[in-house]
Formats: C-alpha cells, structure tokens, sequence
C-alpha cells in the first residue's frame, strides 16, 4: 500500500540541508588549508590573500563564523577585519593591477616651493585605492 505522506516542501528542505552540508564542507576544507599553511610557515606569518578571500567567501555563503573560527583558529577580530576589507575595497582584489594605482601629479600653477620638489624629481603622488585617493607632497618647513 502507498504511503499517504506528501512529498510537498521536501525540496526546500533538502536545499537548506545541501546548503549546510556545502557550508560545513566548506569550513572543513578551510580548516585543512589552514592547517597546511601553519605547518609550512613559521609562527604569526601573515595569512596570505586567498585564504582571507576564502574565509570571506564562506562566511557569506552561509559559513557559520563560530565553526570558522574554531576550524581555521582565528579570531572574531580577523574575521571581522577581513570582511570590512572586501566590503571597503568593494569589488577589487588584492591580485587585480588596477585594483591599486599611484599616479604622478602634474600641477597647473606651481609655486616656488613645488619647482623645488620637481626639480629634484620629487613630484607629489597621488594613490587611489577604490574610492579612495590619497596625495603626497613635499611638505616646506
């Protein structure tokens, strides 16, 4: 005799198990690179960009941040760091050349300070990160 249970939502929660399932392969994958790259560098060497994007990616497809943190040993804090640097940057990557640019700037009206500088090739740069821009010159004291 056929069961009268309907299969009715059974998808959506086998999606939500699947997602967990990824998220929690996922976190277990990042534990072992981790674990990897600890072994083969010294203590309190820098993380390197890819394992932050990682950790990063994980966490916004659902990656618990406790299980994260316990499985790559890291704190709340780079956790949080590492997110607010995507977030900041937007979408540019650290291995993206335009990601970062310094330009020379060239001034319309220099004034007797900034030919000084330029004579001695000492002309003030300008970085631009995303949005942002910073700019460096000589200062006259």
């Amino acid at each position: 005799m056929r069961s009268r249970h309907s299969s009715k939502g059974s998808g959506t929660r086998g999606a939500a198990t699947s997602s967990k399932d990824d998220a929690a392969a996922t976190v277990v994958e990042l534990g072992r690179r981790f674990d990897a790259f600890r072994e083969q560098n010294r203590p309190y060497a820098p993380i390197p960009a890819e394992l932050r994007a990682a950790v990063v990616r994980a966490l916004t497809q659902g990656a618990e941040r406790g299980e994260l943190r316990r499985a790559c040993r890291v704190s709340g804090a780079q956790l949080e760091r590492w997110s607010a640097a995507v977030t900041s940057v937007g979408s540019a990557s650290a291995s993206d050349p335009q990601a970062a640019r310094v330009f020379s700037v060239v001034e319309d009206a220099l004034d007797s300070g900034a030919r000084a500088t330029a004579a001695v090739g000492l002309e003030p740069l300008e970085l631009r990160l995303g949005p942002w821009s910073v700019s460096i010159r000589l200062a006259q004291c």
